[in-house]
């Protein structure tokens, strides 16, 4: 009897209620884990240099919805999702200038819309988003335990530099508290801080409070500072300490002798 004789005489419900057979090695789909944008991704390259033109909106979301797919967002509050034309990530390498390197920064916080462009096409619109330092993914910190005048972010400081708001200022001093914890500590809109002076200052280090202070009814602020009291003073210079040591003992000798001398006459 043939297989096929032997299958047509089996009745209907022959095979009801047995398991199906599965591949013996099943190859599980790897879910796609995202990364850290970078300019020097071939896409991102594109979107930072505007080069995408689409001939619809379609197209060109459906690029956006690709990076957003690739690449790590900037985190949405619970239960949010990113609109279909919008979407904000940390691209490294992104508008760093050579100040800004120097600092920390190894990138920006953009916001890619979808935008018309010229010649009535779409594409993909870069937007740099200013964020404290400390708010960044990747950064750069510093190699040593305290922080001088040439930081940038006391430099703007000393110079008087305005912020926007309240926020950006207080950004500011939350970046120095995580970058030097352990000199630092934090207030109310304020921020105590052990600053290097450098070699040739009367003081190695001296202990300031920074202040945020509310300049206009614009809400803008400068942070103030405020010498505290010197930690450490500066050590003395041991040659020179020497050398006053022996003009003492070579001038009490002396004195000594021209004693004996008086004596003796």
């Amino acid at each position: 009897m043939s297989y096929d004789q032997v299958m047509f005489d089996l009745p209907q419900n022959a095979f009801e209620g047995m398991p199906m057979m599965q591949p013996a090695n099943p190859k599980k789909r790897k879910k796609q884990q995202k990364k850290y944008a970078t300019v020097f991704h071939p896409t991102m390259e594109a979107v930072c240099e505007e080069l995408f033109y689409f001939a619809d909106k379609q197209k060109a979301e459906a690029r956006l919805a690709n990076i957003r797919d690739t690449f790590v967002g900037r985190k949405l509050p619970a239960g949010e999702q990113w609109p279909s034309d919008v979407f904000e990530l940390w691209i490294r390498g992104y508008a760093v200038s050579e100040e800004e390197e120097d600092s920390g920064y190894r990138g920006h916080y953009a916001r890619i819309t979808v935008a018309k462009g010229d010649d009535a096409l779409w594409t993909l619109k870069p937007q740099k988003l200013d964020e404290p330092l400390h708010k960044h993914p990747q950064r750069k910190r510093p190699d040593h335990s305290h922080p001088d005048w040439n930081y940038p972010v006391m430099r703007g400081i000393k110079k008087g530099r305005i912020y926007e708001d309240y926020d950006q200022a207080l950004g500011e001093l939350e970046t120095l508290h995580i970058d030097f914890p352990d000199v630092t500590i934090p207030g109310k809109g304020k921020l105590h801080i052990i600053v290097y002076e450098g070699k040739e200052a009367e003081n190695y280090t001296n202990k300031y409070i920074l202040s945020i202070k509310t300049q206009d009814e614009d809400g803008r602020c400068i942070i103030e500072y405020k010498l505290k009291d010197p930690v450490a003073k500066k050590a003395p210079n041991l040659k020179q300490k020497r050398h006053e040591e022996t003009e003492e003992v070579i001038g009490s000798f002396t004195q000594k002798l021209k004693g004996e001398r008086f004596r003796k006459k």
